[in-house]
């Protein structure tokens, strides 16, 4: 989600159910195996994820697929090295 959200960052993240999804904002969606960290908007039958960074196509996640969001991003930091 650069430039944003910088490769390697935390994210910090609010749990959430289906019924509190606001289209247009950034949620972590686990789909086909992968997490994914994208801008969520509700379809009648999928989810589109959106990218911040444009060199990313949109992903449509059908409902018959069972997309599972996590949770609303709240949050990122990058960690110290120490």
């Amino acid at each position: 989600m650069e430039p944003d959200l910088p490769d390697g960052d935390v994210v910090l993240i609010k749990q959430s159910t289906n019924i509190e999804i606001e289209d247009g904002q950034i949620y972590a969606v686990e789909f086909n195996g992968q997490t994914y960290i994208k801008k969520i908007y509700r379809n009648k039958t999928y989810l589109r994820m959106v990218s911040i960074n444009e060199k990313y196509d949109d992903i449509f996640a059908p409902y018959e697929e069972q997309p599972r969001i996590i949770g609303k991003v709240v949050g990122h930091f990058t960690p110290i090295e120490t």
